[in-house]
């Protein structure tokens, strides 16, 4: 399969001006499922995290996000 966008013709014309967004660069980005506070971290700067390993401390420290509480861990 080809990956091919159809645009209304105004469209295709004007993209030929539009930069080509930049690849941002997530490695030391943490992804959460909704918008939120980070109250606590169980681990500390440099430590080493396993697959499906705590990052914020269950029952203690959370992702806050009105009354919602998300309890992070790697992946």
């Amino acid at each position: 399969m080809f990956d091919i966008p159809v645009l209304p013709a105004l469209a295709s014309k004007l993209s030929a001006h539009m930069k080509e967004k930049p690849k941002l660069d997530l490695s030391k980005v943490i992804m959460t499922p909704m918008p939120g506070v980070v109250t606590s971290v169980e681990v500390e700067e440099g430590d080493s995290v396993g697959l499906g390993q705590g990052i914020f401390p269950p029952k203690s420290g959370f992702i806050a996000c009105q009354s919602l509480q998300e309890t992070c861990v790697a992946s």
